[in-house]
Formats: structure tokens, sequence, C-alpha cells
């Protein structure tokens, strides 16, 4: 049970319903199906806080006399102003040091949303700065993406855009991976090419990698069908949005901003109930049973650490059931997810960590390594696994984008923590996404100075050498498997005959543990068995008769089908597929 406790004085009622009702629904989307328990109190002078709440607030007008003790609690104190800025002189003397909200009485609703965004940030649940990453082709969108990021800076909206935000002389890959892990929002300006340029395509999966609500803004001659499940708005004119457009973005931003830290919780919750369940095998590390009441002792922070989580833990660290010795060392936890973070934020980490000696840093990659290690040494199998997968047909109705990107992310992160191997075959869509997961899972080694990838390898035949997308190119050469071409009697013949090569030899390359069929593209009038996929399944099944073999919904017709024809294949789901590879059902 979460219980927060908001106490008001000299704020009017309508808006403290409102901003009750805003708060309740906002709690529940992102907290899920976490109890929640809001109290809404009328302060006076003599006011006693619950002593067993998670949060405390006040909201009073700026004229409310404060009494001094809240300042030595964990109170949060928001003053508020109606209309106009009111001068430091009608503030009084016990909130002149505190800066205060303006309420526009002229946009009640809009007011109301910002109150109560400033109010979950405060409790961690959701940060307070609107930023929207806006990813566009210079040759083809630049006018848009300018006229577009003056109508969001407008609207509050804090707005990256490369042209505007990166200095001279700075790392652009290094600081566009920053800005993305520190956006909301990722805004792709959809134009002809966009998908062909390798730097508009790493931006785009960097935003996956990071979980980032995508929206495309995109003309209908210009829709990319590949990216499924996506939000598209369309647009008239490829240089501006108009008015309607405009709202409709901003309508659909709001939307995606509550649904992204659901997501970014649930996700950080998921890893952190992982080690909840296995406490005693984390030696060193206190973290709280189920049962244990004392869940205080490790707070998780979603999205980028910052110093004001670090003050926001130092609040709840002040509090009686979070010093004892020995629970916690004396410490207090953070926990992060830093898989989509760029290595020259780390520096900035280490910063923080020295900086706040009463928190404990710790990201999720510190604590699935340790937690691998126990899987080791209690015999569950290391993985494994072959990876069919491709983009389905265009019109294939039983994928979306994010779903495949999900479990291609999901299973290259639980491949390179579990020191496990994947094998997979080119595609144009797949292998940049894993290439880039690649490059953010690799470490430098500090002896040989040379740097270390995951396991993971990938088949390309060399009959389609002169086709190579550039991702293929620059995959780390010791884990790129190029085989041979077989010449045929005509180009078509030759093309099948290499492909066959290459799949004979990428499926007896490992003894699988475990396979994973996605997507597949087939000839319409021939039906799902003329997919590349369903022929590796074949091929696969019969290769590895004691590996299993798994698919997902949402990943298209072909996957569908061969569960419908093959009792083997198992369906199974994103959030449940590392137990499923390391064999903890």
């Amino acid at each position: 049970m979460t219980k927060i406790v908001i106490a008001h004085n000299g704020v009017e009622d309508i808006i403290i319903s409102h901003l009750q009702n805003e708060l309740q629904e906002k709690m529940k989307q992102i907290l899920n199906q976490e109890e929640i328990e809001l109290l809404i109190d009328t302060y006076s002078s003599q006011y006693t806080y619950p002593l067993d709440c998670d949060e405390l607030f006040l909201l009073c007008s700026v004229s409310t006399a404060v009494n001094r003790s809240l300042f030595s609690t964990d109170c949060h104190i928001i003053p508020i102003a109606y209309g106009e800025v009111m001068e430091q002189k009608d503030m009084d003397s016990s909130l002149q040091n505190i800066n205060a909200f303006l309420y526009d009485e002229g946009n009640s609703d809009k007011s109301i949303e910002q109150l109560c965004e400033i109010i979950l940030s405060r409790m961690g649940l959701m940060k307070n700065a609107r930023k929207v990453f806006i990813s566009y082709k210079r040759s083809e969108t630049s006018k848009l993406a300018e006229n577009v990021r003056k109508e969001l800076i407008k609207e509050g909206y804090s707005v990256f855009l490369d042209k505007s935000d990166i200095d001279v002389g700075v790392d652009f890959m290094q600081e566009i991976r920053y800005s993305i892990a520190e956006s909301d929002i990722f805004l792709m300006l959809n134009s002809k090419t966009y998908y062909d340029s390798i730097y508009t395509k790493k931006e785009l999966y960097a935003a996956c990698i990071s979980g980032l609500a995508i929206i495309v803004l995109s003309q209908e001659n210009t829709m990319v069908k590949d990216l499924c499940g996506l939000t598209f708005i369309h647009i008239l004119e490829n240089d501006k949005i108009n008015e309607e457009e405009k709202n409709k973005l901003i309508e659909e931003i709001g939307n995606a901003r509550t649904k992204l830290w659901q997501s970014r919780h649930n996700r950080l919750n998921n890893k952190l109930m992982l080690f909840r369940e296995s406490e005693k095998s984390l030696q060193g590390v206190y973290v709280p049973s189920k049962s244990d009441n004392s869940h205080k002792s490790i707070f998780p922070i979603v999205g980028l650490p910052t110093t004001m989580d670090f003050q926001r833990i130092k609040q709840h660290e002040k509090r009686e059931d979070c010093q004892d010795a020995s629970q916690t060392g004396g410490k207090v936890y953070a926990f992060y997810d830093n898989l989509s973070l760029p290595s020259s934020y780390s520096r900035h980490l280490d910063w923080l960590d020295k900086e706040m000696p009463y928190v404990n840093l710790v990201n999720t990659s510190t604590f699935e390594k340790k937690f691998s290690k126990e899987i080791t040494m209690m015999n569950y199998k290391t993985p494994i696994v072959f990876l069919s997968a491709s983009v389905p047909n265009s019109d294939d109705k039983e994928y979306d984008f994010i779903t495949i990107h999900d479990i291609v992310v999901t299973l290259t992160e639980t491949i390179a923590k579990t020191n496990g191997i994947l094998v997979f075959g080119g595609h144009p869509t797949i292998t940049p996404i894993i290439v880039n997961i690649m490059d953010i899972m690799s470490n430098v080694d500090e002896e040989t100075n040379e740097r270390k990838y995951p396991n993971i390898y990938l088949f390309q035949s060399k009959f389609f050498k002169e086709m190579y997308p550039p991702e293929v190119k620059s995959f780390p050469k010791d884990h790129l498997i190029e085989t041979e071409i077989i010449k045929g009697n005509s180009k078509e013949e030759s093309k099948h005959l290499s492909l066959k090569l290459m799949r004979d030899k990428m499926i007896s390359s490992q003894p699988f543990t475990h396979a994973i069929f996605i997507g597949g593209r087939f000839e319409k009038s021939k039906g799902a068995k003329t997919s590349g996929v369903w022929d590796e399944y074949k091929k696969f099944s019969d290769s590895h008769p004691n590996a299993k073999c798994l698919y997902f919904e949402k990943t298209g017709i072909v996957p569908a089908e061969l569960a419908k024809t093959f009792k083997r294949i198992e369906k199974t789901t994103i959030d449940n597929l590392p137990n499923k590879l390391c064999d903890i059902d």
C-alpha cells in the first residue's frame, strides 16, 4: 500500500477536487496494480501528519503562515499563486524562500495537469520536465523540424533538435544517445529516405531500447508500412503543421507520457522483483523480501538518476525504518536501469555516487550479473539460442514493430547478461537492432584495451555481399560469419543454393537449447510455408529435437501458423522470456 497525504490551506476546493481525481487516475495508471491510498486533509498550524504515510505534501496559498517545524520533516511544500506572479512582499515570511506555483485560472485544466506532474515528480513516479527528441532527415524535413520545435516550445515542452542543441567539437552520437535516454517522447519526422540513413535508424533503435514513446509525423504518401504499431499523425504539408495537427500532436504526447512512465516502472519493478525473490543469493546487498515491511531500504529510480532523486531518497533515509544498520549497512540503495545509458553518462553517475554517500547507487546490470552467476552455480542452462526473424509482410495485421523490437532487445540483453550465445541470419531490420544493443552492452578489456562484445554471431551469405546494409559492414569482425556462394544454372538457383548452405551451417553451428521464431515474409498466393522462417523451423526442428521452440503473439502470421501446425512450438511472453531461456519456470 502506497499512502500519500496532501494537506491544503487557502486553495479552492474545486482545485483540490480536480487535482485529487487527476492524481488518483495517473498514479493508478503508472503504478498499475499497486494499491494507493490518497488522503486529502485541511492544514492548520497545529496539524500533525500521519507517521505511516509514504509521501507528505502541503499545498497552500502564498499568504499562508506555515509552521516552521514542518521544514524539518519530509514534507513537500508547494505555495500557489493565482493570476499574476506575486511580489515577495505579498508572501508570508515562512514561504519567502520557496518558489511558488503560478495557477492560471484561465486554463485550469493545464494548470491541474502541471501541478499533478510536479507532485508525481516529487514522488519519483514521473520526471517533471516534458522532453521531446526530434529525429529527422536534414535534407528532407529541416524546415518541418524547426517549425515543430517552435510550436512545442510555446506549449511548454523542452525540445532537442541536433542543429540547435549540440555544441561544436562534441561527440554527437554520444550526445544524441544521452538526449534520447533523457527524453519522454521520440518524435520521428518521416520522409522518403528517413529509414535509409544509418544515423536516423540508430536514433530510432536507441529510442526503442530506452523505451521512449514513439510518435510519427508523416504525410500519407510517405507512410512506412514496416513500422506497424506506432502512433502516426498525418500532416498535409512537409514543412509545417497546422493548428489541428499541432493539437492532435499535443494530445498524443500527453497520452504517451503516462504510458511511458507506466512501462518504465513495470520494467524496473519486474527486475527488482527478481532480486526480492532471490535475496539469499545476493550477499552484501540487502533486498527485502515480499513479506518484509522494511520496503524503504531500496528505491527504484525511473529514468536517468539525478540529484533530485538523491535528495528525495535522502528524505526517506531520515526515517527510523531506514536506519537499521544490520539491514542496510548504514545506507539505502538506489536501483536504476542502465541498459539505455551512453557510456559518457556513467562519469556523471560516478560523481553523483561520490557526492551522495548516504545512497548506494546500484544498476540493474550489477544485480543481474550477480544473479546470473547464481543461475550458473545452480546448474541452470546457459542459453544457446537460434533466432529466426524477419519483418513480416507490410499488410500482415498480426504484428507490430514495437513488439518485435522489444523481443529482440530482451533476448539480446538476456544473452549478454547470462554469457549465453545467440546466432541469427542477417535481416535489414533485425540486424540494426542487435548491433546497436551489442554496442551498448560491450565493454573494453582493461589489460588489452580491446572492446569485448556479447557472444552474438551473424551469419550472411556472400551472395548478398554487394547488398549488405551498413550495419552488417560495421558488425564486429569476429562475430560475422560469411558462407560461400554456390553456383547454379541461373542467378535465382545460385541464390537458393547459397541461402540453403548458409541456413544449414547456421543451424548446425551450435548445440542449441532454444529457438525463437519471429515474423517472416511469404508469398500471399502460396501461404506461410513459403517463408524463410518456416523453412528454418523445419530444418532446426529436425537437427535439434530436444531444444525448446518459442513464438510470441503480435509477431506475424507465420509464427502463428507454425504453432497451429506443429505442437512442439510454444507461446511465451516478453516478460517471461528470460525465465524460459534459463529454464526458471
